[in-house]
């Protein structure tokens, strides 16, 4: 399994920037590197109002329903929000596509 797949330690940048040997594909990582922390900044900037915390799970949930659908006629979409205000946990639970370990770690 690669280093940056792993749950615990888990960069989710580097995901985006893997380097390789050759000069010129590390002179094109760094750019991405910094791009690609840009872009996770102004995301995590973005994220403003009290309740935006909401806005991210239930969106994923939401694809993820909508495209098992595409995929499956049959399909019934259900999603469940759970909040425990005294546990501060806040808990959004699909029944749409699922996704891999890769998918998992970069979320």
């Amino acid at each position: 399994m690669d280093a940056n797949l792993q749950i615990n330690g888990l960069d989710p940048l580097a995901l985006l920037t893997r380097k390789s040997d050759a000069d010129s594909d590390i002179a094109i990582s760094a750019v991405l590197d910094q791009a690609s922390k840009g872009t996770v900044n102004n995301i995590l900037k973005s994220y403003t109002g009290y309740f935006d915390v909401f806005s991210e799970p239930i969106q994923n949930a939401l694809d993820a329903c909508e495209k098992k659908a595409r995929l499956n006629r049959g399909y019934q979409p259900k999603i469940w929000i759970f909040i425990n205000i005294k546990d501060r946990i806040i808990r959004v639970i699909d029944n749409g596509t699922g996704m891999d370990l890769e998918q998992f770690c970069y979320f």
